[in-house]
């Protein structure tokens, strides 16, 4: 890394795989389009799996690119719920 880049690479396919587990493709190529870093991901991630189980904490927020991963995982998370049924 060169000195003043602080910037952090998006998350690649492989990155994303290793946060988040089993997902589709579709759901991986929809995560590598908003740009997230991995640390973006790695917090949408964990903000999601939260919220599943007591709702985001006081005051919670995500920057656009981590919100972005949230509606996506949850958004793919419910559907697989549907195909479930």
């Amino acid at each position: 890394m060169t000195a003043g880049n602080t910037a952090e690479k998006p998350a690649t396919a492989q990155d994303i795989r290793e946060i988040l587990g089993p997902v589709d493709e579709e759901t991986v190529i929809e995560i590598t389009r908003t740009g997230a870093s991995r640390a973006e991901v790695q917090m949408a991630s964990a903000w999601e799996a939260d919220e599943a189980h007591s709702g985001p904490g006081e005051g919670a927020s995500l920057s656009s690119r981590a919100r972005g991963v949230y509606d996506i995982i949850s958004r793919a998370r419910a559907d697989d719920g549907a195909d479930e049924r």
